[in-house]
């Protein structure tokens, strides 16, 4: 009875494989058969997909082929090998690739822009090119102004000491003459281009294609991204309690995957298969990676410090009628200690990197949680 139950497990194993390659397949065939990048694209998928199927049915099936003792063992332990290693080396490929951050930033943005244009234009194959560029240009524009603008010391003399150094002036002069002379060409650049009809003849962007893809430009682009950092971080919310700093990234990555997310889902369909495949690698794989290692684990790491502390009522504030006595400001949300003390989360957290103590009254908070 029990060799009957297995053997159907591994027949609905198998079908599942089977069911999975098959489908795979048709969407090879409904994609081109005469594209030969296509159809190479398409097989890799078809690998890839077929081969963590068999990975999935290994493991189900791994612990009665050991009971049994038979060559099944050695297949799939073989099979567990080759797909634990190919595992490996991807996850390698992944890591070299997401610390190239400049370049994982241009691709991302090309993908995207590459996925608004499939899916809401349809006449001019490289507008994302030129839409790119624009925002690219306009981006380099914007930062130059911004910062003359928050420039506070305009002296170009450099002095070492008391003695003003005559080679290291002359270079900062040149410099940023340099980048003057840069901005204003570029203004006059882009306004040449835009009064040329015959330049821009094929480009006809959308509302809806710029709209989108400058919302995704502005969360992946540098500048942009310390815009709403600053703006966010001096806010306040009570809700974040002081650690706007560590939800920023989360907010914003997750922002990229739910747009890149879904337009993939929007531009399903096997004529898009490549795009689709990069989009599905670069933008949300990678990008979810990105989330799930460098944000989401220390934000949760915090907060698992935080929970230990209840967080005070309004009733409880209103009558406290305190500030913090750590950072000496009002205190619109706080969390309370076992000793009964209040404070900021966040000056509490900063508080416990130092000390497991309470900070006014020295109480061993670590010993009585």
């Amino acid at each position: 009875m029990l060799s009957e139950h297995h053997a159907s497990a591994r027949q609905k194993n198998l079908f599942q494989v089977l069911f999975v390659v098959l489908g795979s397949g048709l969407l090879v065939v409904r994609s081109g058969i005469g594209n030969a990048q296509t159809v190479s694209i398409a097989a890799i998928t078809v690998a890839l997909l077929a081969g963590s199927a068999l990975f999935m049915a290994g493991n189900n099936m791994f612990n009665y082929c050991e009971q049994l003792g038979s060559l099944e063992v050695q297949i799939f332990n073989f099979g567990r090998r080759v797909l634990t290693r190919a595992m490996r080396r991807i996850r390698m490929f992944e890591d070299a690739f997401m610390k190239m951050k400049k370049i994982c930033t241009i691709l991302n943005q090309l993908i995207f822009f590459l996925l608004c244009e499939r899916l809401l234009l349809t006449t001019n194959a490289v507008s994302s090119l030129y839409t790119l560029m624009f925002f690219t240009v306009v981006t380099y524009c914007v930062g130059y102004v911004k910062e003359l603008v928050e420039r506070a010391d305009w002296n170009m003399v450099i002095t070492v000491g008391n003695v003003r150094h005559l080679a290291l002036t002359t270079t900062y002069i040149v410099l940023e003459w340099t980048k003057a002379i840069t901005f204003i060409i570029t203004v006059i650049f882009m306004l040449l281009v835009f009064s040329l009809e015959k330049v821009l003849k094929d480009y006809s962007p959308t509302v809806p294609f710029l709209v989108i893809t400058f919302l995704y430009y502005m969360t992946i682009e540098k500048m942009y991204v310390e815009i709403f950092s600053n703006w966010f971080d001096k806010r306040k919310f009570d809700y974040f309690e002081g650690l706007e700093s560590l939800y920023t990234p989360v907010i914003i990555l997750g922002i990229q995957i739910f747009l890149s997310g879904i337009l993939t889902l929007l531009n399903i369909s096997p004529y898009k298969i490549r795009i689709l495949i990069l989009a599905l690698f670069f933008n949300i794989r990678l990008k979810y990676r990105e989330l799930s290692d460098d944000h989401i684990t220390p934000l949760q790491k915090e907060l698992s410090v935080l929970s230990k502390y209840r967080q005070a009522s309004f009733t409880e504030l209103a009558h406290h009628d305190d500030v913090c006595a750590i950072c000496l400001y009002f205190m619109s949300s706080a969390r309370v200690t076992p000793c009964f003390h209040y404070f900021h989360a966040d000056c509490l957290r900063q508080c416990l990197r130092e000390s497991n103590k309470c900070p006014i009254c020295q109480y061993n908070i670590s010993g009585y949680l």
